[in-house]
């Protein structure tokens, strides 16, 4: 947990990165978040060349994963965040719904809303998406 306030001082929202780059880090723990199934299967390792010894390598979520979590969690924010990466076509709503269909969701214990209801209203957002899939839409 440390670890993740740390992460969320430093380049979190309302930080001097975030200012500067226009972009900031949320770092979440695991056992809060919902995402598909065997996301860790799927991290992206991102290594940064710092200078030390060994360099820096950061994982990070797929992104079909994390739009498959963001359009669960349907804030107004997710939407946004989620139709960008459709529109600049690294990522389809084909993708995030087959992500969603084919393997499932992992439902952390603090999940307490109606599952069913936010499955249903992520898949009617992504179908309507779908007309952007191809960049144009």
């Amino acid at each position: 947990m440390e670890k993740i306030l740390i992460l969320n001082g430093r380049l979190g929202e309302g930080s001097p990165f975030h200012e500067s780059f226009g972009v900031y880090v949320e770092g979440i723990h695991k056992d809060v978040v919902v995402l598909p199934k065997q996301w860790d299967n799927r991290l992206v390792a991102v290594k940064v060349e710092d200078g030390s010894e060994y360099g820096r390598t950061g994982f990070c979520l797929d992104p079909v994963d994390l739009c498959a979590s963001k359009a669960i969690a349907g804030r107004e924010k997710d939407h946004v965040f989620v139709a960008a990466l459709v529109e600049d076509g690294i990522v389809t709503a084909t993708q995030i719904l087959g992500r969603i269909d084919n393997y499932g969701i992992e439902w952390p214990d603090t999940y307490d809303a109606d599952k069913d209801v936010a499955l249903g209203r992520a898949r009617n957002w992504l179908a309507g998406l779908e007309k952007f899939d191809d960049g144009h839409g």
